[in-house]
């Protein structure tokens, strides 16, 4: 009573929540329901209805919720539980309840629409490994035939050197030989070094294509391991999508039964207004009696829809 008087929301949950009994009277006959009325606790009094709490009890000076709230002035009180027995909070639970559905499928619209480009995304990715991947066998094959190329230059080579010494060995032979065959050895010696200087311009360029295909290679895997990590962010971004969606599709269907549970509550309660509205045609104390306890049943319909609708509030706010 003291945490409905003062207004703290939380204690007032919190012994909710441990079993306190909410309809619970004190010597003068004053619930926790009344005295948070009596102070306008707007928070303090709906979370009461939520709970359980009758807006029907009296005090001893058979003064209800409701009366003291009017007698203290606090419009939004009165306002909450004049609503509980009423059409206008049909209506209001009806307007509230299509504007969460709507929410809930521009959410899921949104979301699906999320996992498509999510999914597009993956394929476009996975192509472009598929070409990197391409990409990587033919610089392999370009570099194999790069170290073969080399391998027939070094060969080469190795043949004009083994010329040159052949060569060198005929020039000392002939050293004392006739002009003609000096010439022929010094067109020789001249050829030879050409063939070597060509091998040697070969072998260079040989090496600059070697390096250069080499760097091709390691930005070819460095773009294969960019590749595959960004696969791995699009699958994991597509795992997290199919759970918000599978989320979801629970909150609808559990819309659905509150709405169909919450139908058949308003219907029991038109059931109970049409017979109250009866009974008190007939001024008689039974008819009297029979009021009073069709107003309780009604209260505690109504009490219970709030609830179900407050609930929905702070689940998806």
């Amino acid at each position: 009573m003291i945490a409905s008087q003062k207004g703290q929301l939380d204690a007032v949950k919190a012994l909710i929540e441990t079993g306190a009994e909410v309809s619970q009277t004190n010597k003068t006959g004053w619930s926790p329901l009344m005295i948070a009325s009596q102070k306008g606790q707007l928070d303090a009094v709906m979370a009461l209805i939520e709970a359980g709490a009758e807006v029907s009890q009296t005090n001893k000076d058979i003064k209800k919720a409701l009366d003291v709230a009017a007698k203290n002035g606090h419009k939004n009180v009165v306002q909450l539980l004049e609503a509980c027995k009423t059409k206008i909070f049909r209506q209001q639970f009806n307007d509230m309840y299509e504007r969460k559905e709507q929410q809930i499928r521009q959410q899921k619209k949104d979301t699906e629409k999320q996992l498509r480009d999510v999914r597009q995304q993956k394929e476009e990715t996975e192509k472009q490994l598929q070409d990197v991947k391409q990409q990587k066998e033919d610089t392999d094959k370009q570099l194999r035939d790069v170290r073969q190329q080399k391998e027939e230059t070094e060969k080469q080579l190795r043949e004009a050197r083994q010329q040159k010494e052949q060569t060198e060995k005929q020039l000392r032979d002939l050293w004392h030989g006739k002009e003609e065959e000096e010439k022929q050895l010094d067109n020789v010696k001249k050829n030879s070094e050409k063939l070597l200087a060509f091998v040697r311009d070969n072998q260079t360029k040989t090496e600059q294509q070697l390096h250069d295909m080499r760097q091709q290679k390691e930005q070819a895997e460095q773009q294969l391991h960019d590749m595959k990590q960004q696969k791995e962010q699009a699958e994991q971004r597509l795992h997290d999508m199919r759970q918000q969606n599978g989320e979801i599709k629970e909150q609808i269907d559990a819309y659905e039964k509150r709405l169909i549970a919450t139908e058949s509550m308003l219907v029991q309660m038109q059931l109970k207004n049409k017979s109250l509205e009866q009974e008190l045609v007939q001024p008689s104390d039974t008819s009297q009696i029979t009021q009073t306890a069709n107003y309780r049943s009604y209260s505690l319909l109504s009490s219970s829809v709030l609830r179900n609708s407050s609930i929905d509030e702070n689940e998806h706010p």
